[in-house]
């Protein structure tokens, strides 16, 4: 056996940034004894879906998009939903990297797929943000399964093999069950690839290739079809009636507009414009005193399929980041910026591979400093993200062992009750409050001084009373049981007593 044959450079390459990505992605929750894996509500969602699907296969039926449902095999083994769904989350960030480099790899080069997760991931903030938040299936289904998908499709499309228009064909159904809101971009983007795709080739009248893309237009037509069956019926028309509504002015957008300013420097990190700056004119040196091959290798590389493939989804995106037609703007932005780093890296990874004049190793060595200089998002994977403060552990243990009886906890704005309900036996039950009115409704009252999440602060109904330990304090009816802190967060228990 040769063992040159399997252990060789571009492998140990990979094989160490795969060690890199998956140190940064463990390192937190292992470091930090995490036992919930994100910042965000959304993972609570997730791991309540994963709980009922345990139960009862027949839940998926009532649910917008079923990726969870990959999971129920491993709680169906007697694994705990929180456990499965926390490895979970961080595998999928890991097998981002995975699928990048398989597909950027094989269709752009190496330097190209050692740049695409580098940039498009631990530079832009935009995966950090979906991480953070919980809203992981946006991950998976948009950066895991369909660049898979993508692969597939431009080998097709090159080779014309039937068995990768059976498996494009498979993986585009897969991403329409995964994440309905991802399927949607990947939905308009395929039919807007087709199109224009078909129409330039049938101006350059290539047979072949309008024949080959008029046939996957027919195989994608089955996820549209499946995506129909399932959830679109429902999700659709009111996505649409949303847009419509925030157009003509009848109802306010989820999410705050999203200027160009503000998507370059919260979104995309003006580090990776600067490598796109840099990927332009390093390209402008290679056009204009490099060789006619070199200029042939580029161009033949950018020409291809998947090119187009990817460029389909700007447009999308930017028309739903900047436009009203967006209403959820956010989501939007955020992976157009991934995309548009990825953009960054496959045209920076292709000028320094067909660079050969004078100060190579310089341009290296100045995307090194800039990539290391702002990986913002490692840092942040890096650090103590949790929802789930110690002191929000030790108020849930405390509740657990005071009573086997039902008891109603009340609590304010800055609780996430559906974190909490995680971890709470099944006999505690959380009730909202807004004021002091209802106390006597309630057996204890719980108060936190921060917010645990995003969503509690920006999106839960504020508090109509000034609800603070000095007015908690003032209540005759409360007695303060418990008093839990950790760094700034302080989570305080009070007994209601009988009137």
């Amino acid at each position: 056996m040769n063992i040159k044959h399997y252990v060789n450079k571009e492998r140990l390459i990979f094989t160490a940034l795969l060690l890199i990505v998956t140190t940064v992605v463990i390192y937190a929750p292992l470091r930090y004894g995490f036992i919930f894996p994100t910042g965000g509500d959304d993972t609570a969602h997730h791991i309540n879906y994963l709980k009922n699907l345990t139960q009862d296969f027949g839940y998926i039926t009532g649910m917008g998009y079923y990726g969870i449902a990959l999971l129920v095999p491993f709680t169906k083994m007697g694994l705990n939903p929180v456990a499965v769904f926390s490895v979970f989350n961080y595998a999928v960030i890991i097998a981002v990297f995975v699928s990048l480099w398989v597909l950027v790899r094989r269709f752009y080069g190496f330097i190209p797929a050692v740049l695409s997760f580098l940039v498009s991931v631990f530079m832009v903030m935009s995966t950090w943000y979906y991480f953070e938040d919980g809203t992981i299936f946006n991950i998976f289904n948009l950066w895991v399964i369909a660049p898979l998908a993508f692969y597939s499709l431009s080998r097709w499309l090159e080779e014309g093999a039937r068995k990768w228009l059976v498996i494009c064909g498979a993986l585009f159904v897969l991403t329409s069950l995964v994440h309905s809101a991802t399927y949607l971009y990947i939905m308009a983007s395929m039919l807007l690839l087709t199109a224009a795709f078909s129409f330039w080739q049938y101006r350059k009248k290539d047979t072949t290739m309008l024949k080959r893309t008029l046939i996957f237009g027919a195989v994608f037509s089955v996820s549209i079809i499946t995506a129909a069956a399932t959830w679109m019926h429902r999700l659709l028309p009111a996505v649409t009636g949303a847009m419509v509504d925030t157009v003509v002015g009848d109802k306010v957008s989820y999410a705050q507009r999203v200027s160009f300013i503000n998507w370059l420097g919260h979104y995309l990190n003006v580090a990776t414009l600067m490598l796109l700056i840099l990927a332009g004119f390093i390209l402008y040196i290679i056009f204009k005193k490099g060789t006619t091959q070199q200029k042939a290798s580029i161009s033949s590389k950018l020409n291809q399929p998947l090119s187009f493939i990817l460029l389909a989804f700007v447009p999308v995106f930017a028309v739903g980041a900047f436009t009203l037609l967006g209403y959820n703007y956010d989501r939007f932005a955020r992976d157009l910026a991934t995309l548009t780093g990825l953009g960054a890296a496959l045209l920076l990874g292709l000028g320094l591979t067909y660079y050969n004049f004078g100060y190579k190793k310089v341009w290296f060595a100045m995307v090194a400093v800039l990539i290391v200089a702002s990986s913002v998002p490692v840092q942040r994977w890096l650090s103590d993200y949790t929802a789930l403060r110690p002191c929000d552990q030790q108020a849930i243990q405390y509740l657990n062992e005071q009573t086997t009886s039902g008891v109603t906890v009340q609590h304010f704005s800055e609780l996430a009750p559906k974190i909490y309900q995680l971890y709470t036996q099944e006999n505690i039950s959380f009730e909202r409050a807004y004021d002091f009115s209802k106390l006597q409704d309630a057996d204890y009252i719980i108060y936190r001084n921060n917010h645990m999440t995003f969503y509690t602060l920006r999106y839960h109904k504020a508090n109509t009373a000034l609800v603070i330990p000095q007015t908690l304090a003032e209540q005759e009816s409360l007695t303060e049981l418990e008093r839990f802190t950790s760094g700034e967060d302080m989570v305080v228990i009070y007994q209601v007593e009988a009137p």
